[in-house]
């Protein structure tokens, strides 16, 4: 798949210097692969990225940086609705691809890219993050263990975001989307801890965003082939952050947060910096997956089943504000 030599690691490039390009590229530094390149079209930023960074190379676009050959692999951390496109670029360069959550907002394009990266025989792995959360990884090794039997799960992500800034407080320039990336975090997380088939979905949703009109407040409801009920809620108008999976068993309840993972009578998982753990095993696993070492994953294949959620949910909230107008 690769044609990287065992004496040297892939040259990874960001696309994007936004607040998420930070930790991606401590994240691939604590990998022991420093990033090579930064391209982002806001070339000041991208300059004043590579100076906190020590990036040896700044260039203007996606296609500039490959036309260079500068590097072996990208993480695509630009915003959403480039996602598709430039890893679209990426592939057809024959470079490896990271790509931030989602990958693109719809299936049919995510499996357009899929398809695409096997024909070129390049890695393309998803930065479903929350997947390699501590707390998340023991709880799915619990369940895949058929320790417990889950009845319910539960996902809550709340972000004070009633203007339009990152995370981390930055302000933005483009728009979010609490459907397709807050949304899609907390169906996958969800979903892939317990290994769980989508059947049926209900989605609701309230709010007008102050920015796009688009809807800040959301509930979705999945029943499982498995019989499991999938509950979600999405909020961009909290006061407040919260983001935990409550896991409602037979034998047991669970609460997972980024940092912590407890049953009803102990705390199993107690992990303070998980956040920056997560994305550096993330890091080393595309990196792995580059030189052969392993499989990638998530892949689009396995992040498919939690983007039909949120494509279905998406459809049904439209369908709902038409019949209202």
């Amino acid at each position: 798949m690769s044609s990287m030599t065992e004496a040297r690691l892939p040259r990874i490039g960001l696309v994007g210097a936004g607040a998420i390009a930070d930790f991606h590229i401590e994240a691939f530094r604590v990998a022991g692969a420093p990033a090579a390149a930064v391209a982002s079209t806001d070339v000041a930023e991208a300059i004043d990225f590579a100076k906190r960074h020590d990036v040896p190379a700044v260039f203007s676009s996606i296609e500039d940086m490959l036309a260079r050959g500068a590097v072996d692999g990208v993480v695509v951390a630009t915003p959403t609705p480039f996602h598709a496109e430039h890893t679209d670029i990426a592939l057809r360069n024959g470079v490896h691809v990271l790509c931030e959550i989602p990958i693109a907002v719809s299936t049919a394009d995510a499996q357009r890219l899929a398809a695409l990266a096997a024909a070129r025989e390049r890695v393309l792995m998803i930065a479903h993050t929350q997947r390699f959360w501590r707390s998340i990884a023991h709880m799915r090794g619990i369940l895949a263990a058929g320790q417990v039997t889950p009845i319910q799960v539960i996902g809550r992500y709340y972000l004070p975001r009633r203007t339009n800034a990152s995370w981390t407080g930055r302000p933005r320039r483009w728009i979010d989307s609490a459907l397709w990336h807050h949304g899609l975090h907390v169906i996958d997380s969800c979903l892939s801890s317990a290994n769980l088939s989508p059947k049926r979905i209900s989605a609701s949703a309230s709010g007008i965003g102050v920015i796009d009109g688009g809807p800040t407040d959301l509930a979705l409801l999945v029943r499982t082939e498995e019989g499991v009920l999938v509950s979600a809620t999405i909020s961009y108008s909290a006061k407040t952050y919260l983001n935990d999976y409550m896991f409602i068993c037979e034998e047991d309840t669970f609460i997972a947060t980024i940092n912590q993972l407890t049953s009803s009578t102990e705390l199993l998982v107690d992990a303070s910096n998980s956040r920056a753990e997560a994305m550096a095993v993330q890091a080393s696993l595309f990196i792995d997956a580059i030189t052969g070492a392993c499989p990638p994953m998530p892949t689009v294949r396995t992040v498919l089943p939690a983007m039909t959620v949120i494509e279905k949910a998406a459809q049904q909230i439209s369908s709902a504000r038409e019949g209202q107008e």
